[in-house]
């Protein structure tokens, strides 16, 4: 099946990249990542605000490109979002700072200047980050705003991997949608690893750098469109 996307009766459009392409044709085991998207056909006829938190890894292993790829994804995600809107930044490596307490998004060249000032350090644990991102979260949970976490990482997070499962679970309780991009192998078993999809989280895997903004920001147009889960639905796409 090659990239593509249709519409559906339903009112969606549906749309599919590879991660790679051509697929190598080989005798042995072989992973592929296909990136689906859902998008309504129809904009909602009014901006559903969001209350959203970045939970950005910024450990060694970052280090270069990587980092300045996921400070360009940052930026335009940031430019996305309407004063209406609460974000929350919490970066981690193996320790966590919140560098952005939960606030309305009205100064959106502070924010940027924030995410600028992030410098690579340090090893992971993911599990710090995404604890200190619940906590940012649950200042603002309300029926009227969709609760939402994104996460990036690049690397293997070391020795909490069932922490983040728990907090995982939380946060799917409170109705908290998660999206965790990974950045390159390691990033991809992390991913799949830590957040499987019958938890809270979707994992998409990024191997460019246009893949990596196109998904970064998809989720937050998707999420405006989206009515807010159930507490404990699974994620953002099975709430279509």
């Amino acid at each position: 099946m090659p990239n593509g996307s249709e519409s559906d009766t339903n009112g969606v459009q549906l749309s599919w990249q590879w991660g790679r392409t051509p697929l190598p044709i080989s005798a042995a085991p072989q992973v592929a990542y296909l990136l689906v998207e859902a998008q309504p056909l129809a904009p909602p006829t009014r901006a559903v605000p969001l209350n959203f938190c970045f939970v950005l890894d910024h450990s060694g292993s970052m280090q270069g490109v990587k980092i300045e790829r996921m400070k360009a994804a940052t930026h335009r995600v940031i430019e996305m979002l309407t004063a209406d809107d609460i974000v929350s930044i919490v970066i981690f490596d193996d320790t966590v700072e919140v560098v952005l307490p939960a606030t309305h998004a009205t100064d959106k060249q502070a924010l940027l200047a924030t995410i600028d000032n992030i410098h690579e350090e340090g090893g992971t644990a993911m599990s710090l980050g995404m604890e200190a991102g619940r906590l940012e979260l649950e200042k603002n949970l309300s029926a009227n705003r969709l609760a939402s976490m994104l996460i990036l990482t690049d690397g293997q997070t070391w020795g909490d991997e069932e922490h983040c499962r728990e907090i995982a679970r939380t946060l799917a309780q409170r109705g908290v949608r998660i999206t965790a991009l990974g950045l390159g192998p390691s990033g991809t078993s992390n991913c799949l690893m830590i957040l499987p999809i019958p938890l809270a989280a979707l994992p998409i895997i990024l191997p460019s750098q246009m893949l990596l903004i196109v998904s970064f920001s998809a989720p937050l147009k998707k999420y405006r469109a989206l009515p807010r889960p159930k507490h404990g639905s699974c994620c953002d796409w099975c709430a279509t």
